[in-house]
């Protein structure tokens, strides 16, 4: 089973959403991780290394590694690019 991995911006991004959202967000990305991308709303960025996952009106930055993926960021749909 591959992990996903918080970096500390990631886990505040989470903490500050509301709760039934953010366990869909978790949910969402523990799911990507193991290899089920089907029926997400994910997305290459363009000029950086990663992905973006949409939930809502919240944005998931990623990247991907061998033992799962790496999240970068968690924030609402304006600021998560910055």
């Amino acid at each position: 089973m591959k992990t996903a991995k918080y970096t500390k911006k990631a886990q505040k991004g989470l903490m500050r959403m509301p709760r039934p959202q953010a366990r869909k967000m978790h949910y969402a990305l523990t799911e990507i991780s193991n290899g089920n991308t089907k029926g997400k709303d994910i997305t290459r960025l363009g000029g950086k290394e990663g992905f973006r996952l949409r939930r809502g009106g919240y944005r998931a930055i990623y990247q991907t590694t061998e033992n799962g993926i790496n999240v970068i960021v968690v924030k609402p749909r304006g600021d998560a690019h910055k």
